[in-house]
């Protein structure tokens, strides 16, 4: 999967509408349009053959990172598609940031992140560098 920064509108309307069938949200262009300018959030996308099928949003308030709208197109949930997005974006944060890093799930998301910080906490136990989280 190839992982970008979303800075496009033309890619912000896919990264929304993928988002919004994940989460049975409204559509919020005028607002998302706005984050894309803003330094202290990032907005990812997650391609696989061109198409993007993950999306990940960053936001860091200057004492914390927080990751939110973590989510995978329904056509390709199951294949590892979120844990690779936020293996990549834990990865670019923990470059240039040692801090508390913050996910955000909704109950949708619950199962997925308990099984993502139970593989960070294994890691960290037995101290090994863990590339797959």
């Amino acid at each position: 999967m190839n992982i970008q920064k979303i800075e496009l509108e033309k890619d912000l309307k896919i990264w929304l509408k993928i988002l919004n069938d994940s989460f049975e949200s409204e559509d919020r262009l005028s607002l998302y349009s706005k984050l894309l300018n803003i330094e202290s959030f990032r907005l990812y996308g997650g391609f696989v053959n061109g198409q993007m099928t993950t999306t990940g949003m960053t936001f860091y308030d200057g004492e914390s990172f927080g990751l939110y709208s973590i989510t995978t197109d329904r056509n390709y949930r199951g294949l590892g598609y979120a844990s690779n997005i936020v293996e990549h974006i834990l990865g670019e944060i923990r470059e240039v940031f040692s801090g508390f890093i913050i996910l955000h799930a909704t109950q949708a998301g619950k199962k997925f992140t308990r099984s993502l910080v139970l593989r960070i906490l294994f890691c960290s136990v037995i101290g090994a560098n863990c590339n797959t989280i």
